[in-house]
């Protein structure tokens, strides 16, 4: 039984914090009435090298840690999401002191959007809070974050972690045409107890309690 709950809790989460409502008919050109090219026809030859592009958009003293392409923003051209981390290395021989300033790095996500062309992003936003530091885990070292996942405008940061109570959270954010930035939209929580009978919690928060926060000014969990 405990099994089966915790192979069925992501999925659980991702359905309450990430079902978006319904939307209106796009083609593979973007949205109705839109007289963009499609990237999906250019050339393969012709489509630039996303991971370069990306380059430009990294501090000194940061990292990739994950990137995923799809559309934040309802327009012809692919974007990407991009988390950020330290450069640094944690390895045995590092010292205490900054083994800790490893483990509770904030990692940027930065919102970039895909120019006409394709050719180029720019940055749309950034956020250092929406994705968990390292050490935000029980043990102090745990990795809680999972993935990011992009559905026309809205995406979602997903993230997991816990001991006897193992806990699954999708943040998802949603694209707003009218002033052209990304808003929270939704926050689902799965928590399993693990130490009793395996009864899941499930919590959802919305703007009805959170009211209108822009995607740059979320702190995350206080």
């Amino acid at each position: 039984m405990k099994n089966a709950l915790l192979a069925s809790l992501p999925l659980a989460a991702a359905t309450i914090a990430c079902q978006p409502p319904s939307e209106p008919a796009t083609t593979a050109a973007g949205p109705a009435g839109s007289t963009a090219a499609s990237p999906a026809t250019l050339p393969k030859a012709e489509l630039p090298d996303s991971a370069q592009l990306i380059k430009a958009f990294v501090p000194a003293g940061y990292r990739v840690q994950y990137t995923v392409a799809g559309d934040l923003n309802r327009d012809a051209w692919p974007d990407r999401v991009v988390v950020l981390d330290t450069a640094a290395q944690l390895t045995d021989a590092t010292p205490e002191a900054v083994a800790d300033r490893i483990t509770w790095f904030n990692r940027p996500l930065l919102l970039l959007l895909g120019e006409p062309g394709g050719a180029r992003y720019r940055l749309a936003a950034r956020n250092d809070s929406v994705v968990d530091r390292r050490g935000a885990g029980p043990t102090g070292s745990e990795d809680t974050f999972r993935r990011v996942a992009l559905k026309k405008g809205y995406f979602s940061v997903e993230g997991a972690g816990g001991s006897s109570l193992r806990w699954y959270k999708v943040t998802t954010f949603r694209y707003d045409p009218a002033d052209k930035h990304w808003y929270l939209h939704r926050i689902g929580q799965d928590n399993t107890h693990l130490d009793g009978d395996d009864a899941v919690e499930h919590e959802v928060t919305t703007p009805r309690d959170f009211g209108r926060v822009r995607f740059e000014d979320y702190a995350g969990a206080q």
